[in-house]
């Protein structure tokens, strides 16, 4: 299921920048976190190695096989996804038994968001992968009795590998040491020495961070804050649904997603108060464990909240909290467990339906989407190449990351995020552009419902004529060079 389909769409932006890099640099500019990688990404090195050294050693015998381009490259991040439905299993088992391990498994093989993220190739499998694995071990630690130092051990790797995936990592690892810390005191002695274990191992990449972050904050643009407390109810739901079966972007995709929210919302109020019910009402051993989950499930996405009001871009987007994909999942397969045990085996098989239908219709929804991609990369490139143009300006300039891959015909001139307000003054800041004597393509990226205010910054309709417009939020223009008398006199 996580194969089927990976190599169907081009790559996305930010596929493009870690194909780009990994591809472009040697590896100790990759590694570093003061190299040029942070100027326009601030997550840690780890999954920018691990592309460099997947796309010279996995990817040449992948496609060997007959595999694109896309789907070679992707691959790791599907074998990440694998390694985490194992682990989520394992602590299914450890909660609820075997057939809490075998729900727990189901749930996750069908998840919109988990199949979604095995097939990106960014860091956000990883970041599932490490938080399962964080949650695991401690597991391990809360059913210690003697404080071992091997499950020490264990804790501070899968804290080092889950701070090294993401920047958000670190709310997670707090959340977790904090549980251990405040609910057996046995383990505070360990636990302060593998604190400042764990400080040393991570020192490099957060001196790196710090920087980085004090760099955009000096001269970068203006970013955006989640503020509201709604995004904290709608990362549950985009658990669940995944990001392709409903896109909330406008007050107006509200209605039309209700009666998704409904049911989405319902099935988890269902497995939640089952988890409550198993918390009430089995062995202490086992509450304990499920508390494991309830905490690393919510704590940290409540400070992720409380934390953007300050920091700058921390949640952008649900998958920075995805290392709470399964534990959440746990939740749920655990109190779906709990309601077939007390006797309410038809609300529990109900309830699993209700589960199983929402995630086939993302993984349909999301198979239709790869079928007939939102942007073809590769369609725009053979457009332009029937074209012929002197130069392709860009705007915005992240948009040169995946067209570079699949064009190479002219030069891509990346325009400043700025308001251009005519062709003359586009010129000004783009001189390069006036020396060719033949056409010049436009491209014009924006998010569909502001497309009126970007083709504002261009005076457009006075002077460009418009070509074909079914890339969706990409659309190309032509400036013939040789009927311009501005372009003559310079």
């Amino acid at each position: 299921m996580r194969f089927h389909g990976i190599g169907f769409r081009d790559f996305n932006l930010d596929e493009a920048y870690s194909f780009l890099f990994a591809k472009n640099y040697s590896f100790d500019v990759v590694l570093s976190p003061m190299s040029v990688l942070n100027s326009g990404d601030r997550h840690p090195t780890l999954h920018y190695v691990i592309c460099w050294l997947w796309l010279r050693s996995a990817c040449p015998l992948l496609q060997a096989t007959g595999l694109s381009m896309e789907a070679a490259f992707r691959s790791f991040a599907t074998l990440f996804s694998f390694f985490t439905l194992i682990t989520a299993i394992y602590c299914g088992r450890h909660i609820a038994g075997v057939r809490g391990g075998l729900l727990t498994g189901a749930l996750l093989a069908f998840n919109g968001m988990s199949v979604f993220l095995a097939q990106d190739a960014r860091m956000y499998s990883m970041l599932e992968l490490a938080g399962a694995c964080l949650f695991a071990s401690l597991l391990r630690c809360q059913s210690d009795t003697e404080g071992k130092w091997s499950n020490l051990l264990l804790l501070i790797l899968s804290s080092w590998f889950l701070m090294l995936c993401h920047y958000t990592g670190i709310i997670f690892v707090f959340s977790a040491w904090s549980w251990l810390f405040i609910k057996y005191k046995f383990w505070r002695s360990q636990l302060v020495i593998g604190a400042l274990i764990l400080t040393g191992l991570y020192a490099y990449w957060f001196f790196g961070f710090l920087f980085q972050l004090h760099k955009e904050q000096a001269g970068a643009t203006a970013g955006f804050k989640f503020s509201s407390g709604l995004v904290v109810p709608f990362t549950y739901f985009s658990f669940i649904v995944g990001e392709t079966l409903v896109l909330i972007k406008e007050r107006s995709d509200l209605f039309s997603a209700l009666p998704w929210i409904i049911l989405v919302f319902t099935l988890v109020t269902i497995g939640l108060l089952g988890s409550w019910r198993f918390l009430r009402t089995y062995p202490k051993e086992n509450v304990r464990a499920l508390e494991v989950a309830v905490w690393l499930a919510f704590i940290p996405i409540l400070l992720m909240l409380l934390g953007s009001l300050w920091v700058h871009k921390l949640f952008m987007s649900v998958r920075y909290a995805v290392a709470a994909l399964v534990p959440f999942v746990i939740l749920i397969a655990v109190g779906l467990v709990t309601w077939a045990d007390k006797r309410n085996k038809y609300l529990a098989t109900i309830a699993i339906l209700f589960y199983f239908f929402v995630s086939i219709a993302t993984l349909s929804n999301m198979y239709q989407l790869k079928v007939k991609p939102t942007t073809s990369w590769k369609s725009i490139a053979a457009y332009l190449n029937e074209l012929k143009p002197a130069a392709v300006a860009i705007y915005s300039p992240y948009m040169k990351l995946p067209l570079s891959i699949y064009y190479s015909g002219a030069p891509l001139v990346p325009l400043p995020e700025q308001v251009m307000g005519s062709w003359d003054k586009l010129i000004k800041v783009r001189p390069e552009l006036v020396k060719h004597d033949s056409d010049i393509v436009l491209m014009l990226s924006h998010p569909k419902m502001y497309r009126s205010q970007y083709l504002q910054l261009f005076s457009i309709s006075s002077h460009l004529r418009r070509l074909k417009t079914d890339f969706f939020d990409v659309e190309l223009f032509l400036k013939p060079a040789a009927n311009e008398a501005y372009i003559t006199k310079r």
